[in-house]
């Protein structure tokens, strides 16, 4: 007669319905996997899905283990619980927490999985890929400036601070600025003289045209270093984020991130923390902080800045990050 008993083991292993019938003679049969979800070569799977393998007989307790169904992520075990039904013969893995989106995952039976006759279960994995993530996104970018006399001692100028930031979340058919390039008259102006009302017109005819969707406008600092901080809205089809801030006094240099991708392997980046650039805007031939108006004739294009007072033997010291954190 078949008797089965309900057994609780310690996590992270879990059991119950547990199989005591025992191993009818010359049983050389390993158990074979008879059905496991997710499929193989699933797309679309949803980021909290149950990971099941299923067999055509009972598993031995002995060799139902933590071990018994793992989840990789490349070369990283996916930490979860494995749980096992002794009358459907399947395992279960449980996950700690919803798994990454747009990841491919690789599923895989233990290598100790024997029936209660001792005959191991064949060697199996397969790949599955979870969902994109989809709808918007609301993120924080945080401005902490850290130039300072200690940072870059070389002519440091009275007042140093940095105007109100400005810049768009956009496609990759929209720029706010490039490199080799000449600036338009709203980068010359935040440039020059940190005012934001030309570039944010130029901004708001991209967001017109469909390159760009939505302004980020936000407050300066006023003595650096220092710290600001803006909230803005984004959404997949214009993933991109470009931020600029005047660094004053200057004749035309400015600090920006440019284009940087929130969204860019299907789903929302959590937190990251970027070394913002340095620039000339290449419209006012001033060499110190300080120098009179010397209006470039013709104008330069945009370049990263390299040189003195900013720059020594060629490298120019960190004036400061810029933090994007996904809030929701």
């Amino acid at each position: 007669m078949l008797v089965r008993i309900i057994c609780i083991l310690i996590l992270p292993l879990l059991t119950w319905g547990c199989d005591d019938e025992s191993p009818q003679p010359g049983d050389t049969d390993p158990p074979m996997l008879i059905s496991h979800s997710p499929l193989q070569g699933a797309l679309d799977v949803a980021v909290d899905v149950e990971i099941t393998a299923q067999f055509n007989e009972g598993l031995d307790l002995a060799t139902v283990d933590s071990d018994a169904l793992q989840l990789w992520n490349g070369a990283t075990r996916v930490p979860g619980t494995v749980l096992y039904d002794g009358i459907a013969f399947r395992l279960t893995f449980e996950l700690g927490e919803p798994l990454a989106y747009n990841t491919a995952y690789e599923v895989k039976l233990g290598e100790l999985l024997a029936d209660n006759a001792g005959n191991r279960v064949a060697a199996e994995s397969w790949l599955f890929t979870t969902v994109a993530e989809s709808g918007d996104a609301l993120y924080r970018l945080t401005f902490e400036a850290v130039w300072s006399a200690t940072t870059h001692p070389a002519e440091f100028p009275p007042n140093p601070h940095f105007s109100g930031l400005i810049g768009m979340t956009h496609a990759s058919s929209a720029v706010l600025f490039s490199t080799g390039e000449l600036a338009s008259a709203g980068i010359k102006d935040m440039a020059e003289r940190g005012t934001k009302t030309n570039l944010s017109s130029e901004i708001q005819d991209m967001i017109t045209s469909g390159g760009a969707q939505f302004e980020i406008n936000g407050g300066g600092i006023n003595v650096s270093p220092g710290s600001v901080a803006v909230d803005f809205d984004i959404s997949i089809d214009h993933s991109l984020v470009s931020v600029t801030s005047m660094l004053a006094p200057s004749p035309d240099w400015f600090v920006a991130i440019s284009s940087v991708d929130l969204y860019p392997n299907g789903s929302w980046i959590q937190d990251t923390t970027i070394t913002v650039g340095i620039y000339d805007a290449g419209t006012d031939s001033g060499a110190t902080f300080t120098s009179p108006n010397q209006v470039s004739n013709p104008a330069e294009n945009i370049s990263m800045i390299t040189e003195a007072p900013l720059g020594v033997n060629g490298n120019v010291a960190a004036l400061g990050t810029m933090r994007l954190q996904r809030l929701q």
